[in-house]
This record gives C-alpha cells, structure tokens and sequence, in this order.
C-alpha cells in the first residue's frame, strides 16, 4: 500500500467542526480507496471509475479538495456536469468517447491513479491510461474479474 493506515481524518481548508463532522458518513469509502491504499497526494493526477449513486462526483469532489488533478468517468451529461462542477479538469462520458484516448490526448505521461470500480472490461484501457510507475486500485469488479487479454509489453 502506498498511503497511510490512519484512521483520523484531518479538516479541509474552510471546514468548521461541525461541517467536517459530515464527512466520514459521505466520505469515508473514498479516503480510504484513494488517499489510504492508493496513496493520493497534492499535486497528482488521478483518474476515477464511478457511476453508482453518483460516486464520481463525490469522489471527484474530495480529491480536488485535497489538490489533485482529477478525471472521471460517468455515463450521462448530467454525472458528467456533476462530476466537473465538484472538481473534475474533465468528465468524459463512457458511453460517447474512450476514457483512454482522452487520457492520452490531456496528459502527458498518463494518470498517477486509478481508482477502478469497472474491473474486466477496463483493464487494457486502464493500463495505458496509467503513468508508469502509477497505481491501478480496483475496488469492485462490475463487468468482471477475469481479463483475457491484455498486452503488458505496452510501451509508456
């Protein structure tokens, strides 16, 4: 693991007691996925798989917070839009455009993480969306745990 194994959650920039006292119950899963196992920190770039009661935007949301660069996957305009109103540089929706392509057309080097909820259906892609030496977590497999093929000769 490349994060902490902490428990205590310190207050963002702005938040009274009270305000930060929310968080846990919104946003627990998400600092334990990103900045816990994945070991997200200011100033890198993270690409977020979500799509279920809009975890992406909340997922988003506490990543920009903490300094990151942050894109998101989602299915409709509207997860899109949220995504990008609570911090996303880029919403791309799956449905209409490969998150891989987009990846590679707005970075350089590709994502520092990868917090994947897709599985399977996303690994290749996932793969060379990643900066090398960056972190693939996947936390649930939706299409799957078995990918039959997948090129890791891929040049970075």
């Amino acid at each position: 693991m490349r994060g902490s194994n902490s428990q205590a959650l310190r207050f963002p920039n702005g938040y009274d007691a009270v305000r930060a006292a929310a968080l846990p119950e919104n946003y627990f899963t998400v600092w334990a996925n990103l900045f816990q196992m994945a070991g997200l920190t200011e100033g890198e770039s993270v690409l977020i798989h979500a799509d279920r009661a809009a975890s992406a935007p909340r997922q988003s949301s506490l990543a920009r917070a903490f300094g990151a660069d942050v894109f998101a996957t989602a299915g409709s305009k509207e997860k899109c839009g949220a995504c990008e109103k609570l911090g996303a540089r880029r919403a791309i929706n799956y449905r209409e455009e490969d998150f891989a392509e987009v990846i590679k057309a707005e970075t350089e080097h590709g994502v520092d993480i990868i917090l994947d909820m897709v599985g399977a259906a996303y690994l290749e892609r996932n793969l060379a969306s990643l900066a090398k030496d960056g972190c693939l977590s996947i936390i649930a497999f939706l299409s799957g745990s078995m990918a039959e093929k997948v090129n890791l000769a891929r040049s970075w």
